[in-house]
């Protein structure tokens, strides 16, 4: 940031205004045309500040079938955090409900079957109802869990 500020505040502002609308679009792109075997993700950890509560971001990579590998997602906050990872799993279950679980049952419904168009439409849906409900499981869990522990706080 300190090599922007030898610019003029209007260069300034139309520049980061035009980095953040790639970011953005780097984050809403469609990921139906890429093929990912493999994906993993990790979380490099900044050394700025000597506090307990240091940076992080967590990254998504994913290696397509050629073997390039590419970001696929990145997700910035606070070392083992937990608003970093929560982020990091919607986009990992997004993946997956429609990757690994919605397109196989909808090719298989639609191909193999011969439901056509409405089975490949009940596969996706399939997947996202399975992830849905997997969320869901996730929210009950956690609520419980804080419904017990403010029940065991003293009163007053």
């Amino acid at each position: 940031m300190s090599a922007l500020r030898c610019l003029h505040r209007p260069a300034r502002s139309r520049l980061t205004a035009a980095w953040d609308a790639e970011y953005q679009a780097f984050r809403n792109r469609d990921l139906s045309v890429c093929d990912y075997v493999c994906v993993w993700v990790d979380g490099i950890h900044f050394n700025v500040r000597l506090e307990d509560d240091r940076l992080c971001t967590l990254v998504m990579i994913g290696v397509q079938a050629d073997g390039t590998k590419e970001l696929v997602g990145d997700q910035d906050g606070r070392r083992e955090s937990a608003e970093s990872r929560a982020g990091m799993l919607r986009k990992l279950l997004n993946l997956a409900g429609h990757w690994l679980i919605g397109l196989p049952v909808g090719c298989l419904l639609c191909f193999r079957i011969g439901w056509g168009v409405v089975g490949l439409w009940i596969g996706i849906s399939t997947g996202l109802v399975l992830v849905g409900s997997l969320v869901t499981a996730i929210w009950w869990r956690r609520s419980r869990a804080l419904a017990a522990a403010l029940a065991d706080l003293p009163a007053g």
